[in-house]
């Protein structure tokens, strides 16, 4: 399952830089998809899971 969460948020992540660059989006939807990714993990604060499960 740690698979696909981390799947999903690379998924997520590349629908919100999309949605926020999209111009023939309104500018408030395109605001808060900026605003979300500001907070959303990039692909370098995603570790492996051994690693962000204490396994190590």
């Amino acid at each position: 399952m740690p698979v696909e969460r981390t799947r999903n948020l690379i998924q997520a992540g590349a629908f919100l830089r999309d949605l926020s660059a999209n111009q023939h989006v309104p500018r408030e939807i395109r605001t808060e998809a900026y605003r979300l990714l500001r907070h959303f993990p990039s692909v370098s604060d995603r570790r492996p899971p051994a690693f962000s499960s204490g396994a190590i």
